[in-house]
């Protein structure tokens, strides 16, 4: 075999074309391995290369500055002169509320940066260079470019006007900040520091930034830089995301914050030199004006005590006249009262007189009411005669009817009593009838029971005969079947010779015309019984019809003796209603009569009070004429007392308004004096103020971040970070499928080859060469799998996921290198699993001796079942099915190597299908079980009472409820690790539970916090190993330490948190926390109104920030969305690995027995039984492994879980039951395409081989 290298090469493509489909299975599972290993491992190394080519490209910062009080030029120059700073550009950032033509408010971020230096060859030294994608650069201040946030807000587009609203809370005068307030986008652009479609955060509007926009530097009249961007020495050499380049820019971070302490401090004292220099001015200035107000004071007063002496002398004038108008109105009044008291004598006798005619009116008016009153309640009376005397003819008529109806129901009642008698007499006679069948029916039971136990001792007989003979049989059922199905057959003969010989005096023939009979008979008596169940069902019914007719007929006599009753009673009411209309008619007739006689007395009274209001009207006449000459007299005397009047008046009004006059001017120089006054002490408490507020200048601070603090580095450093994760776990599973694969085949065709194995063992050939045919079929495979695995991997893995990407980031072109270090990699592992399987299935079998190989292994040892112990259950099974039974314990390493494969293809599958759960569990449980409050407020703990504030929180319509809490970034220490949390405070204990969902996650058991209460989320807890009870360390953000105890962990999936008591937190910090947070439960809908809420709370000088949890949802599902969909190319992956392997464990089963089903063609088999019998094992190994498959895959599922997962989030634990019927279903869905792929095979098997022997 190896004495020729061709015969050898020729030996091998034979070998290989003979065997082409487990080529092909080994071929397509190391492709699949090392495909997925080497992408998966690959991908994230190209996405961080190439978004790190695209940072480098567009010279990305790599740390960038913000101070509280400004940067100034001299900060920047010191910066440039650091060492390791390769370049620097100061920017102009404010976020500011502008409005587009169409009034819509957006918040965007404005950076004021040198556009020019776009236009230099390379973009000079611009940093975060945006890329031109749509329009032209700017021409002037007015004109900007505006960013791609995933997508362009409505509104804004090229020729988009924007408009800076001065309704920035930032500050008093938009003039202070912006020396252009309207802007014309002529370009868009693409940012590498806004390459994610993931909302920013912002301090104006709703909280989230809608857009960007760039404008020159100029445009801005700060005098002061807001944010400084920097590039490091050296650090474009290295890749962004690796520790080289984080350990790189954290040295730089370092130096910038011990600079910024320098330049802090050097900015604070210049800020003080100033202040107090600007005061000085201010005291100077004061005692200037003061001497100035009170010399005007001093002339103001003195004309006003001028006008006083001149008002005094009008006044006296003015009293002279006032007497002698007096004295004439005097003497009027006393004339005029003498005539006015005769004449109220003369109205006095006319009120007498006037009250008597009007007592007059008054009596005849009761008296016709009354006569009225009693016409009307004769003819209520007489109306209601008239009804009663209807209504008792109604009555009449109605009792006639009903007596009536009673004596036609009392004769029905009666025929049908006759009728219940005569049913009941026939039901009688008909159970008689039936009494009489049973008991015919049990005597030709008992004699059919009699002549089966003879057949039975017959059969006994006759089976023990034919099994004594060599003819054994399991039953007398299968013997008369085999009797029955061929009638003349060989069965048939030799029964009938061996039956006689036994000296049994029957034939088969006999004995199925015996069966026969016994049958007929049975299916006659229970034909019999059946209808003697009919009919007692009938009987059961008509008795139970004939007792229900019997309570009726009952019920009905009942009724009608209360029917007769009513209509006696009937009969003396209409009796006694007869009787009262008589005597009302006797009552009506009374009364006309009196009506009639008070109608003459009324006329007599009238004629009498008519005379008597004619004299009255007569007297009124004469004292209207007398008072007439009164009032013309009294008039002319009061004429000449009016014109002397008005002459005073004049004089009175000349005095008031000089008067008025002095005192205007009197309270004009108090009120200016008070003005003045108020103005120099409003000024002097300014100075005060001002002096005093010297110590109160807010420190400046630099604040120095890295790419990391950037939402599109980190997210998407994340997101690869969970590529990687997922990387590290799946491709060895593939790894051990592919050993098992290899192993199972290399096996069955070592097996198949014995005889040749020994025949060149025999003629001398080393094990090394008779192995080596071998090692290069399966290595072959191998190396051409690595090959195109490692060129699919690198290729398309990577490739597909970065489209999975772009749905959530805007990305540039991937970098898709081939990797000869993972492919390497990869296909040394490849090569190791399936060489070591082909030697280890090669040196069992070559460790035999020659003699041994040559010869077919020997049978098997045929092995009792366990069914075959449970006879209920094996007598009842078919030839096949025991067969089928038999087998699958028979073929030990199918059994294990399908059940095994199977299983881990299963596991696969339920792991791809719970991270899918996972993954959609955190975002649902998170936020619809556990975080019950849907808004966080962050507050300004130095500040007091807000109206905006307060009157958000006190509407009900808005806010259900709210919590206040102090909360702070701080680390928890335990164990010797040290992991960032949030420490959370709730101002009161007993108030969280109205926000927060306290509870262990294994059991549901609820948390109640208590002024005791500490409580861990329960990822921080389990990283720190950590139990209630134990004791650990909380550094807070001013860098103290505390030691606390462990009282519970609480299930959080989304973040970590650290829930402290407020009095164990005073105690252990020495201070007592201040409410900086809020998180407040609202029934605020839609997302508008939620815009409008945010707006409205961040014009609030108290609010530093506030956001919905919606939003914060929206992010978090957008990064899980990405790892769903790697999570489908896992499945799919799982998926095309169940079906090789499937198809490869089938393929060898068939070969190994391809005689045996041969065997069973001969027999008679047809092509469709001889599949099932094959395909029944598969599927049932099949159905075995998806079972066992369940077990591993939620053991593997859980390590991926724990293995994928970060330090601030945890996925769900469970996998749903729709996730394991899934896998399951996607499994044996596989197995059964694939059984429907190898029935062809199976057909094309022919009879001849059976006849053919290994030798």
């Amino acid at each position: 075999m190896v004495a020729s290298g061709r015969t050898y090469i020729k030996t091998l493509f034979r070998q290989i074309r003979g065997n082409m489909g487990r080529f092909a299975a080994i071929l397509g599972i190391v492709a699949l391995g090392v495909g997925f290993f080497a992408g998966m491992l690959a991908t994230t190394r190209d996405m961080q290369a190439s978004v790190d080519a695209y940072y480098d490209r567009e010279s990305t910062a790599d740390v960038f500055v913000k101070a509280n009080m400004g940067i100034t030029r001299e900060d920047v120059e010191a910066v440039s002169a650091m060492d390791g700073i390769e370049s620097v550009m100061p920017a102009y950032v404010t976020d500011a509320l502008i409005y587009t033509e169409n009034e819509k408010p957006l918040a965007v971020r404005i950076y004021g940066v040198p556009l020019e230096r776009l236009e230099e060859p390379s973009g000079g030294a611009f940093i975060n260079r945006p890329e031109l994608v749509e329009g032209r650069m700017p021409a002037s201040d007015n004109e900007c470019l505006a960013h791609e946030l995933g997508a362009l807000p409505t509104g804004i587009k090229l020729g988009t006007v924007l408009t800076v609203s001065p309704e920035n809370r930032s500050s008093d005068n938009t003039g202070d900040i912006y020396r252009v307030t309207e802007y014309t986008v002529v370009g868009t652009v693409a940012s590498p520091f806004y390459f994610s479609w993931e909302p920013e955060p912002c301090t104006v509007g709703n909280g989230r930034l809608d857009a960007v926009i760039y404008v020159n530097e100029s445009a801005y009249v700060l005098d002061v830089y807001t944010d400084l961007y920097l590039t490091a020495r050296d650090a474009g050499e290295l890749e962004a995301f690796t520790d080289e380049y984080e350990a790189k820019v954290e040295e730089i971070v370092g130096k910038l914050e011990s600079l910024g302490e320098a330049r802090s401090a050097i900015r604070h004292n210049g800020i003080l030199a100033e202040a107090r220099a600007e005061i000085d001015k201010a005291k100077a200035k004061f005692e200037d004006a003061k001497a100035e107000a009170q010399a005007e004071l001093a002339d103001a007063w003195a004309e006003i005590e001028k006008g006083r002496a001149e008002l005094d002398d009008a006044r006296c004038q003015i009293e002279e006249g006032k007497a002698e108008l007096s004295d004439a109105k005097t003497k009027l009044a006393e004339e005029t009262t003498r005539a006015r008291e005769e004449i109220e004598r003369g109205k006095l006798e006319l009120a007498d007189a006037l009250v008597e005619l009007e007592n007059g009116e008054r009596r005849l008016a009761e008296a016709e009411q009354d006569l009225e009153d009693g016409r009307l309640e004769y003819n209520r009376g007489y109306e209601e005669y008239r009804n009663g005397l209807r209504q008792m003819e109604e009555a009449q008529a109605a009792f006639d009817r009903g007596e009536k109806e009673y004596l036609a129901g009392l004769e029905q009642w009666k025929a049908a009593g006759e009728q219940i008698a005569a049913e009941e007499q026939k039901l009688i006679e008909a159970e008689s009838r039936l009494s009489k069948a049973e008991a015919e029916y049990a005597e030709g039971l008992a004699a059919l029971q009699e002549q089966e136990a003879q057949f039975d001792a017959l059969m006994s007989q006759v089976l023990s005969a034919l099994d004594a003979s060599g003819m054994p049989f399991g039953s007398a059922g299968e013997l008369l079947a085999v009797l029955e199905a061929d009638p003349g057959g060989p069965v048939h003969a030799a029964a009938s010779a061996i039956l006689s010989g036994a000296g049994i005096p029957v034939t088969p023939d006999d004995l199925l015309t015996t069966r026969q009979a016994i049958a007929y008979a049975e299916a006659g008596l229970n034909a019999a019984a059946a209808e003697i169940a009919a009919g007692w069902a009938v009987c059961s019914v008509g008795r139970h019809s004939l007792e229900q007719a019997g309570i009726e007929h009952a019920a009905a006599k009942v009724q009608l003796d209360a029917a007769g009753a009513e209509i006696e009673e009937g009969r003396w009411q209409l009796d006694d209603g007869w009787a009262q209309l008589a005597s009302a008619k006797s009552t009506l007739d009374d009364a006309r009569d009196r009506l009639e006689s008070g109608e003459s007395e009324i006329a007599k009274a009238r004629l009498e009070l008519d005379d008597g209001w004619r004299e009255y009207h007569e007297g009124v006449a004469r004292l209207t004429d007398a008072e007439a000459e009164l009032a013309a007299e009294v008039a002319q005397a009061e004429e000449d007392i009016s014109a002397a009047e008005a002459e005073l008046a004049k004089a009175e009004a000349d005095y008031a308004d000089g008067l008025r006059q002095l005192e205007e001017g009197e309270a004009e120089y108090w009120q200016a004096r008070a003005d003045v006054e108020e103005e120099l002490a409003g000024a002097w408490q300014e100075i005060l103020d001002a002096e005093e507020g010297l110590s109160d200048i807010e420190y400046p601070k630099w604040y120095v971040f890295d790419r990391k603090s950037n939402v599109s580095y980190a997210s998407f450093s994340t997101n690869t970070e969970k590529v990687a994760a997922i990387a590290k776990v799946f491709p060895w599973f593939f790894f051990f499928v592919a050993a098992l694969v290899a192993l199972t085949t290399m096996a069955r065709m070592v097996e198949e080859e014995r005889t040749q194995l020994g025949t060149l063992k025999a003629l001398g050939y080393p094990t090394w060469a008779i192995m080596s045919r071998y090692v290069v079929y399966c290595g072959s495979a191998t190396v051409l799998g690595c090959v195109a695995g490692a060129f699919l991997g690198f290729k398309l893995l990577p490739n597909v996921i970065w489209r999975v990407y772009k749905t959530v980031y805007r990305l540039p072109p991937l970098i898709a290198e081939f990797r000869w270090d993972l492919a390497i990699l990869s296909s040394a592992l490849a090569l190791l699993c399936t060489m070591g399987a082909t030697v280890s299935a090669c040196g069992g079998a070559l460790r035999e001796k020659p003699a041994a190989l040559m010869r077919p292994r020997p049978p098997k040892a045929g092995k009792r079942v366990f069914l075959e112990r449970i006879p209920v259950i094996w007598s009842r099974l078919n030839f096949s099915h025991k067969a089928t039974a038999r087998n699958l314990i028979r073929y030990k390493r199918n059994f294990f190597m399908t059940v095994l494969g199977v299983a881990g293809c299963t596991a696969l599958l339920v792991t791809g299908f719970g991270l899918r759960d996972s993954i959609g569990d955190l975002a649902r449980t998170q936020f619809d079980e556990i975080t019950k409050y849907d808004l966080y407020i962050g507050l300004d703990s130095s500040c007091g009472d807000d109206p905006i504030l307060n009157e958000f929180l006190s509407d009900p319509a808005r806010v259900a409820q709210y919590v206040e809490a102090f909360a702070e970034t701080g680390y928890v220490m335990a164990n010797g690790k040290k992991i960032e949390t949030t420490v959370m405070v709730p101002m009161d204990s007993r108030e969280l539970a109205k926000v927060v969902t306290l509870r262990e996650r294994r059991s549901g058991r609820e948390i109640s916090f208590s002024d005791s209460s500490v409580v861990l989320t329960e990822k921080m807890a389990g990283n720190l190993g950590l139990r209630p009870g134990d004791t650990f360390t909380i550094e807070n953000s001013d860098g103290e330490t505390g030691e606390f105890v462990l009282s519970d962990i609480a299930e959080y999936y989304a973040g970590s948190y650290a829930y402290a008591n407020r009095d164990d937190y005073s105690k252990v910090f020495t201070k007592d926390p201040a409410r900086n947070v809020l998180m407040a439960s609202t029934r605020i809908a839609g997302s508008q109104e939620q815009d409008e809420v945010i707006s409205t709370l961040l014009t609030s000088d108290s609010v530093l920030g506030a956001q919905f949890i919606s939003q914060i949802r929206e992010s978090l599902d957008t990064v899980l969305n990405s790892i769903d969909l790697i999570v489908v190319v896992l499945i799919v992956s799982s998926g095309a690995l169940a079906a090789i392997v499937l198809y490869n464990l089938i393929n060898i089963n068939i070969e190994e027995r391809k005689k045996e089903l041969a065997t069973l063609k001969v027999l008679g088999f047809h092509s469709e039984e001889v599949a099932a019998y094959i395909f029944r094992e598969i599927s049932i190994l099949s159905v075995v492994g998806t079972i066992l498959g369940f077990g591993l895959g939620v053991l593997l599922h859980g390590f991926v879980v724990r293995t994928v997962e970060q330090p601030d989030f945890m996925f769900g634990r469970d996998v749903s039951p729709l996730s394991m019927a899934l896998a399951g279903g996607f499994t044996l869905a596989f197995s059964f395409l694939v059984q429907v792929a190898m029935s062809p095979r199976l057909r094309r098997i022919k009879m001849v081989d059976s006849m053919k022997v290994i030798e």
